[in-house]
């Protein structure tokens, strides 16, 4: 019996040893998903389908007696879906337009999201942190945040083309609407999309298309994907330094 017990033992010590090969920290990042990476770099709209939502409205000079006109706040019931990517165009007419930059002589273009997190109120407002540009006066490398959207064409010089007498500065931008919950009820978000033109001289003339794109279920922060297979690889990492490496691998997927 003792014989058998041995080598028992001796079996589930070189079984253990297996194991702890098997288990050694992976040097790969983890795939992402095919559904994500083909809306990811699937190109800007319009992809041969109608907008979901198209609008034109006209803003007065900044700082002048009907200053209010001068900004303009768009809801008009657009509604996302959980885990729904969209694609937000803006074109300006001879006044260049930036997402979320206050710069004097343009219209800032902004987005933020209203949604239900664990049955409280919330509001997410993207700014360009959020997309991973930064204004610093330089064109730099952009960053890549997968989970919150990106930009297409704009930044941080807007796209020009003339059109009869007028130059036409256009801007696009991708974005990611995780959504909200209740008790596990799925609710969605309401988006709703800002102007304010700080041009002290000009009026501003803006059109929008906003196109719904598609959804990618357990995507986004704190989510399946980001639970239970990215941070598990990422904190393989021993240091920050190490993790943040981990990280930007994994982001080389996206470029």
């Amino acid at each position: 019996m003792l014989r058998v017990m041995i080598s028992i033992i001796a079996v589930l010590a070189i079984v253990a040893a297996g194991c702890g090969v098997t288990q050694t920290p992976s040097t790969s990042p983890p795939a992402v998903p095919a559904e994500v990476l083909s809306v990811w770099e699937s190109p800007p709209s319009p992809q041969g389908f109608p907008p979901d939502m198209i609008d034109e409205l006209h803003l007065g000079k900044y700082g002048s007696s009907n200053y209010e006109t001068s900004e303009a706040d768009i809801s008009n019931g657009l509604f996302l879906q959980n885990y729904e990517w969209i694609d937000i165009i803006v074109k300006s007419k001879n006044i260049p337009v930036r997402f979320y930059n206050r710069e004097p002589g343009t219209v800032c273009f902004n987005v933020y999201l209203e949604y239900v997190w664990n049955c409280e109120d919330y509001e997410f407002w993207l700014d360009s942190e959020d997309l991973g540009t930064y204004y610093t006066g330089e064109v730099l490398p952009p960053k890549i945040n997968p989970f919150a959207g990106r930009v297409l064409y704009g930044q941080p010089i807007s796209q020009e083309t003339r059109s009869g007498g007028d130059t036409i500065y256009s801007i696009a931008i991708r974005l990611f609407s995780e959504g909200g919950n209740c008790n596990g009820n799925l609710l969605g978000s309401e988006c709703q999309i800002g102007f304010t033109n700080y041009d002290i001289y000009e009026e501003a003339d803006i059109s929008y298309e906003v196109y719904k794109l598609d959804t990618t279920p357990g995507w986004g922060y704190d989510r399946e994907y980001w639970n239970n297979t990215l941070l598990p690889w990422i904190r393989q990492g021993e240091t920050e330094s190490e993790q943040e490496q981990r990280y930007n691998e994994w982001c080389e997927q996206f470029k």
